[in-house]
């Protein structure tokens, strides 16, 4: 055999050789990818490996280091993309960038507490959250107190504090209800530990707070079933709230619940007598109530029963805000059936309650109050509209204004009435224009906006055009019963 031909056979040999053993050394893919996560699965710092599932778990004692570059490895894998981390009753979501996963899942896998049932991690980019799951509502503040001390302890954490959420695992009101601790709170876990410390051993039943950044509590509440229950929750909130912090106790169902807002060094009981004295007096549910006795919202069923309802308030304390509300059919700027309101001192909506029910019976719905939304300089109010549409009736427009007098009020007020309807051309979409007078009760006024019943802009030319006629129309009336 000539010498070309030898080095012809030669290299056949040694190409089917190399083929041959790279064969047996690479495999197919799936041969490829098994052996890689094998190697990954057996890398330190790894207990177990689900490349199925996609999750990987973490052996206890771990650093971040380490973490980091089991995540780095396995990245570089095939199978990269959205894998779960765990490491005790922590897991996160790791994908693309590791180092912050890693040390968030150190940090927070270092927690160990039995009544702790898993920690979620959400690396968020604006504020990461650690969602501590923990089905019994009374121990939250506790795990609360652990769960920062542990993190304390700990100094894994780079970069942006995390956000610590105590809460059940459900979606029931009771599951909803958290211990939130603020990212910031965090930048001194120290002192916010000891904090939660003293809260909880005060705060032994299910509550929803919230430690904010600079230090403080706010949104601390609870919800119970009685005034008794109501009374010894309170006791714990009041040694347990600071100065300037704020807590809140919901007592009953939720179509009757009572709100309590109160601050250190205030007392309960004269706000729940308070409360019992208005439903006496005809309220069919008080919603809110300060244990300053400086606010009380209630509502009834019609206007009859609030004259009633103020007499009983003004005896409570003749200086607080009252509110007594009641639905009325009411369409204003789209917004449907509606509350119908008197708000003022209790001795003015007593005063006032059934001089402006006259009105009511002639089929108006009546708003009155201290500061009108949405107008600048607004004022005091009162607001006679006519049901359901707040239809124009310029037959009854004097006769209304003259009974709006007959109310009375000290210096200015703004008056609102119906004083020029418009139409859009197409069903269903008119409306009125509603006049704003400001004036005293005797003197003469001047209309100082307009506004329109409907809401959307479909025909905003023809509700322009409407308005100069509405303002002369409640001028000239206004001023006419003077």
């Amino acid at each position: 055999m000539t010498r070309g031909r030898w080095f012809v056979v030669v290299a056949v040999v040694v190409l089917i050789a190399g083929a041959l053993g790279g064969a047996r050394w690479w495999g197919s893919d799936k041969q490829v990818e098994q052996r890689l996560m094998d190697e990954v699965a057996q890398t330190s710092g790894v207990r177990e490996l689900d490349a199925t599932k996609k999750q990987i778990v973490l052996t206890d004692g771990i650093t971040a280091g380490r973490a980091e570059k089991v995540f780095e490895r396995l990245d570089a894998t095939p199978m990269r993309g959205r894998w779960v981390a765990r490491l005790g009753a922590a897991e996160i979501e790791i994908a693309g960038d590791t180092d912050d996963a890693a040390a968030a899942l150190v940090t927070f896998g270092a927690v160990r507490e039995a009544k702790v049932d898993r920690i979620h991690l959400e690396n968020r980019p604006v504020q990461p959250q650690a969602r501590v799951e923990v089905e019994d509502p009374r121990a939250r503040v506790e795990i609360a107190q652990k769960v920062v001390a542990s993190v304390a302890g700990e100094e894994n954490q780079d970069g942006q504090p995390w956000d610590v959420v105590v809460r059940g695992g459900g979606d029931s009101a009771a599951d909803r209800a958290a211990v939130w601790i603020r990212g910031s709170a965090l930048e001194d876990p120290d002192a916010t530990a000891s904090r939660l410390g003293r809260l909880a051993k005060v705060l032994r039943m299910p509550v929803t707070m919230e430690f904010r950044q600079d230090g403080q509590v706010s949104d601390l509440r609870a919800t119970v079933s009685d005034e008794r229950e109501a009374t010894a929750v309170w006791r714990a909130f009041e040694s347990a709230l600071e100065k300037d912090e704020v807590g809140r106790i919901e007592v009953g169902e939720l179509a009757d619940k009572v709100t309590y807002t109160g601050a250190k060094g205030q007392r309960i009981e004269p706000a729940l007598a308070a409360t019992q004295s208005l439903l006496d007096a005809g309220a069919t549910a008080v919603s809110e109530i300060d244990l300053g006795l400086t606010k009380i919202i209630a509502k009834t069923a019609s206007l009859s029963e609030v004259g009633a309802i103020g007499t009983a308030a003004n005896e409570v304390r003749p200086q607080l805000q009252l509110a007594v509300t009641w639905q009325e059919p009411i369409e204003w700027n789209g917004d449907g059936a509606g509350a119908a309101q008197i708000v003022d001192r209790p001795s003015e909506v007593a005063r006032v309650a059934p001089k402006l029910q006259q009105i009511a019976k002639l089929g108006y719905v009546i708003l009155w109050g201290p500061e009108l939304a949405g107008l600048e300089n607004g004022g005091p109010y009162v607001l006679a509209y006519p049901k359901l549409e707040g239809s124009f009736r310029p037959d009854e427009l004097k006769k209304v204004m003259t009974l709006l007098r007959g109310v009375g009020w000290t210096g200015t007020r703004l008056v609102g009435v119906v004083s020029a309807p418009y139409d859009c051309g197409n069903e269903n979409e008119k409306g009125t224009i509603v006049a704003w007078i400001r004036s005293t009760a005797t003197g003469r006024g001047k209309v100082v906006n307009t506004d329109f019943s409907r809401a959307g802009t479909a025909c905003e030319n023809q509700i322009d055009a409407a308005r100069p006629s509405a303002a002369s129309t409640a001028t000239e009336a206004w001023n006419s019963t003077a």
